[in-house]
């Protein structure tokens, strides 16, 4: 590791290299020194002596001994003097990625942070449309002490590739800045400059099968490469392992509302995989994936469409208690409930996108005509059986009433199977069961993967920055297992 402090102040105010406080040259070899610490430390360690005017030094004054040792533990070690070594650059490249000279790649902590989302009707489809937010964070030992309060322009910083992800062009260059000034350690941070996300949910063709139970799982990934300079994992490499203040795990921001209108945002999943390139040998990138699990509230069309389609079907049987002779008045109920049928159909069809398919309401309403259409044909049969005996048309329209019965509650079980197997399809699908390009290419990493479910408790919650109890910490989530768990 790069030592955290490449120059320090003497009393008179100037500069001292860590070559300063042993007074020896930039290119002294190893054991030049190794015997110009041992000298030092004869004449000034701490149980000798406290404190020594070291005039007689080039660049030190009065010293602190541990500023001795520091600078010899860095220029005792080949890596971390080569690293250091280019700190001190009068003019370094800024561009290059830090730690290119000694070959370790760049350690990036991920934070992600959810700033808003709306469901969006336009042009007749729904739209979910969402504030993402990466914050990108690492060490850069050439800005330790910078001492400056911007960054240089020029300063190398991540590339960036994500689908559906876009960077805002008029953004795209803005530098990192330093993530913490009080400390000036060398640490900065990147938020990558995202355009809002408007995600078209009938992309997802077959989601309103469903409806009113759809749910839907919206898939992302990014990586940190792109095709200006390709740098792979042993260059660049990301993690999730940021702390809050009481040095729990918190790498991701939610304080959003799990409700907009009829959907509800179940939750986040969110991990860590990599790929490999489609076109060139041994060479991987890591991957960050992000999901967002999400279901419309079926309230309002269970309550606007499938109980009224419910009562209009038990209104119409209720017709068989009329006297089987009586075919204008049961005919007459009939055909008002048969009427009310389509105008629940219409008002459930002004809120929807046309679809080539028939959806759980569609089978339902249907379901309902048929046996309003079933019973008109019985009331007519009953009709005819009551010219010659009445007893047998009462038997015929309990017998009739009952098949009516049994065949309805067969549909609306059949709507019921239907509903929890095309949840599995939809929302309920894995990762990898997506059908964007990513979703097969990206190799999750078992271990670095996490759920974060997003309720109303836990949603004020994260706002105060706490965390909760089950499982997990808030700001990480509930692990999941790999491939067959996210």
């Amino acid at each position: 590791m790069a030592a955290k402090t490449t120059t320090t102040t003497d009393k008179k105010g100037k500069r001292t290299s860590l070559y300063g406080r042993l007074g020896v040259q930039q290119d002294a070899d190893l054991e030049t020194i190794k015997h110009a610490y041992h000298d030092i430390a004869k004449k000034n360690h701490p149980d000798k002596q406290k404190q020594n005017n070291m005039a007689n030094i080039t660049g030190v004054g009065e010293i602190d001994f541990s500023l001795i040792t520091e600078a010899y533990e860095v220029l005792q070690d080949p890596v971390k003097r080569k690293e250091y070594d280019l700190a001190i650059k009068e003019e370094p490249i800024w561009g290059e990625r830090p730690g290119k000279l000694s070959g370790k790649p760049v350690d990036i902590s991920v934070i992600l942070q959810i700033n808003s989302w709306h469901i969006k009707v336009l042009d007749g489809h729904e739209h979910l449309e969402t504030s993402i937010g990466i914050l990108l964070k690492w060490h850069d030992p050439r800005l330790a002490n910078w001492g400056r309060k911007n960054v240089p322009k020029d300063l190398w910083k991540p590339e960036f590739f994500s689908k559906p992800l876009q960077v805002d062009p008029a953004r795209k260059d803005e530098p990192p800045t330093i993530f913490n000034r009080n400390v000036d350690d060398g640490w900065l941070m990147w938020e990558v400059p995202l355009k809002l996300l408007l995600w078209n949910l009938d992309d997802e063709f077959n989601r309103l099968l469903n409806f009113p139970f759809d749910s839907l799982r919206l898939d992302a990934f990014f990586c940190l490469s792109n095709e200006l300079r390709l740098e792979n994992r042993n260059d660049v490499r990301m993690h999730f392992n940021n702390k809050d203040k009481n040095n729990k795990p918190h790498n991701i921001f939610l304080n959003q509302s799990h409700e907009r209108g009829e959907f509800i945002l179940d939750g986040i999943s969110y991990g860590l995989g990599d790929h490999a390139s489609p076109n060139m040998k041994n060479q991987e990138y890591d991957d960050v994936v992000i999901s967002f699990h999400l279901r419309r509230n079926p309230t309002f069309y269970i309550y606007k469409a499938q109980v009224p389609t419910i009562a209009i079907v038990l209104v119409s049987l209720l017709t068989f208690v009329y006297d089987g002779a009586d075919l204008g008045d049961r005919m007459e109920t009939v055909m008002g409930m048969f009427l009310t049928s389509f105008a629940i159909q219409w008002t459930v069809m002004e809120r929807l996108p046309p679809t080539p398919y028939l959806h759980n309401i569609d089978i339902s309403l249907n379901s309902a005509l048929f046996a309003m259409f079933l019973i008109a044909i019985l009331h007519c049969i009953s009709y005819r059986i009551s010219k010659t005996s009445e007893s047998a048309s009462a038997t015929f329209d309990q017998i009739a009433c009952a098949a009516v019965i049994i065949i309805y509650c067969g549909l609306q079980l059949f709507i019921y199977v239907r509903h929890k197997r095309l949840s599995k399809l939809t929302g309920n699908r894995l990762f990898k069961e997506g059908g964007a390009f990513y979703n097969k290419m990206v190799r999750l990493r078992k271990g670095s993967l996490w759920y974060r479910p997003l309720t109303y408790e836990t949603t004020q919650i994260a706002s105060d920055g706490q965390s909760f109890t089950e499982a997990e910490e808030l700001g990480v989530g509930i692990p999941r297992n790999g491939d067959s768990d996210f």
